[in-house]
Order: structure tokens, then sequence, then C-alpha cells
């Protein structure tokens, strides 16, 4: 199965690397066709067992049996171990809505080339790639409105209604002013990759999670913005 586990959706590779991690020990060194619905069942009981969580451990099973399917699509066995009995629960996500002296002692915390991204994910809602791709076109300082157009680099915006402009604070418009061609840029005037990581917030997978999070990256108006 090793030479398979390549396959799959286009996750970020830091955590496909994980979930291979945790397939490979149980299922690496056999065969397709000789892995039974009863050992995956088994398998994700032991990983509930280690203590991951029925959303992370949904996640890992969506990836086996991504791989699982394509080997059944390509011929390679007859049927996949995977179906709806051998299904993990998905789990209950709770959203976790900041509080605006949070947002705002993450802003502190930022160095300042990153605190436009805080108040763009906080304030205006704006998805992480959707704040990496924010041209200062797509802002009218004058007015206060955010139009976002793409997300990074330059990919289409993921649904009609991330396109709706959305009015701003003159005073939130002006903290967002720049010379730089992107709204949220280094101190050379370069974007910021979505994976890149401020100084205050360690590796670049702890920055996606724990800032994200912090900040309200993806839930919009959850925090008072500044008037």
């Amino acid at each position: 199965m090793r030479a398979c586990s390549a396959t799959g959706p286009a996750w970020p590779p830091s955590q496909a690397r994980t979930h291979i991690r945790l397939i490979e020990p149980p299922f690496g060194d056999r065969t397709l066709s000789s892995i039974r619905p009863s050992e995956v069942k088994a398998w994700t009981g032991s990983l509930q067992a280690q203590g991951y969580s029925s959303s992370y451990i949904y996640a890992t099973y969506r990836r086996f049996a991504q791989v699982m399917g394509d080997a059944v699509h390509d011929g390679l066995i007859p049927r996949s171990p995977c179906s709806r009995r051998t299904s993990p629960g998905q789990g209950s996500q709770r959203p976790y809505v900041a509080s605006t002296e949070q947002v705002w002692a993450l802003y502190e915390a930022m160095e300042e080339s990153f605190r436009p991204a805080v108040l763009l994910g906080a304030f205006v809602g704006l998805r992480t790639s959707e704040v990496a791709a924010l041209r200062t076109s797509h802002v009218d300082f004058t007015a206060g409105v955010v139009r976002p157009e793409i997300q990074w680099p330059a990919h289409p915006l993921k649904s009609e209604a991330s396109r709706w402009p959305v009015p701003v604070p003159l005073s939130l418009a002006e903290m967002l002013k720049t010379e730089h061609a992107t709204v949220v840029a280094n101190v050379l005037g370069s974007p910021y990759h979505p994976g890149a990581s401020s100084g205050s917030c360690g590796r670049p997978e702890a920055k996606s999670r724990g800032c994200r999070r912090a900040s309200g990256f993806t839930t919009f108006g959850t925090t008072s913005p500044p008037y």
C-alpha cells in the first residue's frame, strides 16, 4: 500500500504527512487486497484509544478511504474495505469566537507588518488565503470598503458571496493603508505566503492553527471593529 499513499485529496503537505504516519504502521507493508473492513474498524478504534479527536480520526480515515477508492478505480482491488460501516463518526466542531480583548492582544503581539492580517481576519471576515492575496487596489480607503477579488496566489474566490464588498469603519481603513501592493506585506514589500509565520506565532503550522483561531479569521462579525 505504501506506493499508493501519495494519492488522494490535496491536503496541506504537513497534514498529509501526518495522516500517512498514522496509516502506514498498520497498513503500509500490506497488499491492498489483504486489508479487511474489520481491520479498518479496529484501526480507527485504536486511534480513538490513543486520544486523537473524532474530527482528526475522520480526516485521516477519509485520506485512507480515498487511497482505497482510487485503487478500486484503477482496477487494483475489486472493492474497498472502507464503507459507511467502517467510517468513524465525523465529530462535532465547536466554533471558537475570540473576544475583542483577545483580538487586540494578538494584534499587539504581532510584528507590525503582520498586524493588518489580524484586522482583516477579525473585523472583515476574510479567509487566510484571501488576506494574503488582498491588494491595496481592492480597498477603497476613502469610502471604507474592502472588495476581495482573488485568493492566494491569484486563484478565483471560493464562492460568489466571497466577492461581496465589505464596508468597514474609516478608522479601520486608515489602519490598513500601506505603500505596498498588498495590504499584508513584509518590510521589503513582498506579500506573505499563507503559511508564513510571524515570529510571535512560532512554526507556520502553529500560526495557521493558533492565530487563525484566536483572531477569528474564519468568523465574520465576531468582534467589535474599531470606531
